[in-house]
């Protein structure tokens, strides 16, 4: 007895088939909310194909054909068996094809390389700094100068001398004649006078005294200065540097081992093979007979 694909899976076209089956288990599309549209796109390509002898043996229906009865569509149980034997055969297969299926890339470019470099460095410096510093100062300082100018004192008075000077008195005057050559006189006459003098004096007298006195000084005064200074240096210093630096480099292109058509082409047939197609045909082998 010839026994379709669709008489299994009654709701695929519904949405209820075997993607949606595989759903359950992590396959690529297992997040989709397009599952119910793969189930009706697996319904147009095998329906109508007859199943294999592993789901035919999974389904139980062999009682059924011996007893004439009705076929019974496959249980949610045996649904789930028969899917997670496709999903264990072909599960890393579909990944990796899914992989490329969202690789997103330049059609025109076959060489494509990225390099990035890391640079993490520390470096470390110490020293010490020795020496001696002279410093010699040599001059000369000078303070030269003059003092000039005019002193004048001026002096201005008067003296007034104002009294009487009396002079009162009596003289005797005896007269002698010496004999020759006798040394003692005779008296010849005797005189006597008697003086009365008086004076009144009134002096005044003015003395004006003007003195000028003129200065010019000079002075010139000269130092000279010679001083050296000597330091001595001695300075340690340590220095640390770090260096975290990242480089990234990117090549591409065309090698020009392939010619920008080829790769066209390349591209175009790339893309007409479709990824769900390849699915359901994996599906087929496990589902279905391999002669239609």
């Amino acid at each position: 007895m010839k026994i379709q694909v669709k008489q299994m899976y009654p709701q695929m076209m519904m949405g209820n088939g075997i993607m949606s089956d595989l759903s359950a288990f992590s396959v690529p599309w297992h997040n989709a909310d397009y599952v119910a549209q793969l189930d009706m796109g697996y319904y147009w390509h095998s329906a109508q194909k007859l199943i294999s002898p592993v789901v035919f043996d999974v389904s139980g229906n062999i009682n059924n054909i011996i007893n004439c009865s009705d076929l019974s569509e496959l249980t949610e149980e045996q649904r789930t068996a028969i899917a997670g034997m496709i999903f264990n055969i072909y599960n890393r297969k579909w990944q990796k094809l899914w992989s490329v299926y969202e690789i997103e890339y330049n059609p025109i470019e076959n060489y494509s390389m990225t390099e990035t470099e890391t640079i993490d460095r520390d470096v470390s410096r110490s020293g010490t700094d020795g020496g001696t510093v002279n410093t010699a100062n040599t001059g000369t300082i000078g303070d030269s100068g003059t003092e000039g100018g005019t002193l004048t004192t001026v002096t201005d008075g008067e003296t007034t001398n104002t009294g009487t000077q009396s002079n009162t008195g009596t003289s005797n005057t005896q007269n002698g004649i010496f004999g020759f050559n006798s040394s003692s006189s005779v008296g010849s006459d005797t005189s006597d006078n008697e003086n009365s003098n008086t004076r009144t004096d009134n002096l005044a007298s003015t003395e004006d005294e003007t003195v000028t006195e003129t200065r010019n000084l000079t002075n010139a005064n000269t130092r000279t200065l010679n001083t050296t200074d000597l330091e001595t240096r001695n300075l340690t210093h340590s220095d640390t540097e770090a260096d975290d630096s990242s480089r990234e480099l990117i090549r591409k292109g065309n090698i020009g081992v392939t010619t920008s058509q080829q790769m066209i082409e390349s591209e175009i047939e790339l893309w007409q093979w479709n990824f769900f197609k390849q699915v359901f045909e994996d599906i087929d082998s496990i589902l279905c007979l391999e002669v239609y």
